[in-house]
């Protein structure tokens, strides 16, 4: 009987930053940009593609249906920006409490800080 084979990682499964160590990592030893609400943590990645990552706390956003909505427009920011951002890591942080009606803010922010790493050398 053949040895079962393990399917291949899908593409989005494969851009995801998980585990402790990798959140750590790139904490300690990313560059970072400051919005009012967010932070981008970011490095060059290791190999490619690129790996994103999120930290939305409970403190921030007690509501799961809000952090879930932020982190879905994360991604799809991610997904618009895909070819350029394949050469960093990067981590979204949630900086300070958001209301819920602020998580399109935030989003947007999101976005000026990505274009403004993508646009430094």
């Amino acid at each position: 009987m053949p040895a079962a084979r393990k399917p291949p990682l899908s593409r989005a499964r494969a851009t995801r930053l998980s585990g402790v160590g990798a959140f750590q990592t790139l904490l300690r030893n990313g560059a970072r940009r400051d919005g009012r609400y967010m932070q981008l943590i970011f490095v060059p990645a290791a190999s490619l593609p690129g790996r994103a990552g999120f930290i939305v706390g409970a403190k921030a956003m007690p509501r799961a249906v809000d952090r879930n909505r932020l982190k879905r427009k994360l991604r799809e920011l991610l997904r618009a920006f895909r070819p350029r951002v394949n050469a960093l890591d990067v981590v979204f942080r949630v900086r300070q409490a958001l209301p819920r009606q602020a998580i399109d803010a935030a989003a947007d922010e999101a976005r000026v800080l990505l274009v403004a790493v993508l646009a430094s050398p």
